[in-house]
């Protein structure tokens, strides 16, 4: 699994971002790649 990153103008870096900004990447016992973005609370 990847450390949590975000999205910058200058690409991607490690480290949390803003509202939508953090996503973890993985793969799955079948080789799958998978990204995870959160989803800020419902206010």
């Amino acid at each position: 699994m990847s450390p949590i990153r975000q999205m910058t103008e200058a690409g991607w870096v490690d480290g949390h971002g803003g509202p939508f900004n953090a996503f973890i990447f993985f793969d799955d016992p079948d080789g799958n790649g998978w990204a995870v973005q959160e989803k800020p609370e419902a206010s």
